[in-house]
């Protein structure tokens, strides 16, 4: 599952380098692609315009180059389905219970579920601009997950991987309650920023968005432990 808000709808404008012909590797709906049903995923994999009308149509995500780094170690027979849930410019309270996303979420993990031999593998997250520095936001990242995976029906843990808040934008101390939260849930993980630049306050420049990318289908390849 691909969780959070802009910058995991992705901001940046795609290129060529950022396609997939795959079919391994599928994404529920996607933008500009037919909705509940399981399409070749090529990026941007967020419903768009999305339910503000935010997501841009236009834009590449971190979620494509997560997928594109897990085909390398896909094991064989497998296919890597990816859920887009992502809500530019939301707050985590929108997406867990009584929140405006939730049901939205909901919706799509009943649909992933009924795929043939489904398996719930993990969650990427990229959120926290817009509750920044707000004590209560790793409890509710934990809440998220747990609400994830009832709606999912599993009794097993899945790795549940946060990305650190771009440096050279706004909100790059709300990073230690990413570290916070990453080690409050049963599976958790982040990863860095390290390197990355943004085109605004807010957004990872495309390079960056293919470096966050990598790196978490580089975590999710361990954590897995292919």
């Amino acid at each position: 599952m691909l969780m959070g808000q802009s910058n995991m709808a992705g901001v940046a404008d795609k290129q060529a380098s950022d396609q997939n012909s795959d079919d391994r590797l599928k994404v529920l709906g996607g933008c500009n692609q037919p909705a509940g049903q399981w399409n070749v995923a090529n990026p941007p994999l967020n419903d768009c315009p999305g339910e503000k009308g935010w997501n841009l149509s236009t834009s590449v995500d971190p979620g494509i180059w997560f997928g594109k780094t897990l085909l390398g170690k896909l094991p064989e027979g497998d296919t890597i389905g990816l859920v887009g849930t992502a809500e530019s410019g939301e707050s985590i309270n929108t997406f867990i219970s009584g929140g405006t996303h939730h049901q939205m979420i909901l919706n799509k993990i009943a649909k992933a579920k009924t795929a043939e031999n489904a398996r719930f593998a993990g969650i990427i997250f990229h959120q926290g601009e817009s509750d920044s520095g707000q004590s209560s936001w790793p409890g509710k990242v934990v809440q998220l997950y747990n609400e994830v995976k009832e709606a999912w029906g599993v009794d097993y843990d899945v790795p549940f991987i946060l990305g650190e808040l771009p440096a050279g934008g706004c909100c790059s101390g709300h990073n230690n309650l990413v570290h916070q939260a990453a080690d409050m849930l049963p599976d958790g993980y982040w990863v860095s920023q390290d390197g990355t630049k943004v085109m605004d306050e807010y957004h990872f420049d495309h390079a960056s968005v293919v470096l966050m990318g990598t790196r978490y289908g580089e975590k999710m390849i361990d954590a897995l432990g292919w």
